[in-house]
């Protein structure tokens, strides 16, 4: 289990309207950051800054090809981020009787009965 921190961290990487543009760029397949910015209108900078925050949270993959590196969406860090956000999302039910259940006590607001 990922401590709160490391969660944060991840969330945080998608927490920026720039780098789910980019994950959006991305989905159509690989792309260098050189694409990146001219298909974004931003400076290879900003890009690069970006692309560093989601490599780092293993969001995203790269290879190399001579003097080109080529970033892709990760398979891996798609999985985490399905974990974790399952993850810290989860109901934790208490434990089952037979007649136990949810029941709406006030409008939007349900409790555990039993």
């Amino acid at each position: 289990m990922k401590s709160s921190k490391e969660i944060a961290e991840v969330f945080r990487a998608l927490g920026d309207p720039t780098r789910i543009e980019i994950l959006r760029h991305l989905q159509s397949g690989e792309k260098t950051t050189t694409e990146l910015s001219e298909l974004m209108e931003l400076s290879q900078s900003v890009v690069t800054h970006h692309i560093t925050v989601l490599y780092m949270s293993r969001l995203l993959g790269c290879r190399r090809e001579g003097k080109w590196v080529y970033y892709s969406i990760s398979p891996a860090g798609v999985n985490t981020v399905k974990t974790l956000l399952a993850e810290v999302t989860s109901l934790k039910m208490p434990e089952e009787k037979e007649d136990a259940h949810w029941e709406l006590k006030e409008k939007g607001n349900w409790s555990w009965s039993m």
